[in-house]
């Protein structure tokens, strides 16, 4: 007997993150904080599965509410990064 399981996606990755006018500190930093963003939000607790690729990111849930969840709060926090700081 095969055993199915339904899992939700959630996909990132930080647009231009390679721009060669970026410094590594510059594209470090934007990384770290988006990690450091998803890492602290509660819905990241109950993820099934992750896979960390350079600037992007997968995680799959078990329910469709996370991935939305986790959207939108990062949403939230990226534009109040973006409004706070000159990098691009």
């Amino acid at each position: 007997m095969t055993l199915r399981q339904n899992l939700f996606f959630f996909v990132i990755d930080i647009v231009g993150a390679s721009d060669p006018s970026f410094t590594i500190d510059i594209q470090t930093r934007k990384i770290t904080k988006l990690l450091e963003y998803i890492k602290n939000n509660n819905e990241y607790q109950s993820k099934k599965y992750e896979s960390f690729t350079g600037d992007g990111l997968l995680l799959a849930f078990e329910d469709a509410e996370s991935p939305m969840e986790l959207s939108e709060y990062l949403h939230k926090r990226i534009f109040q990064y973006n409004k706070n700081n000159n990098e691009r």
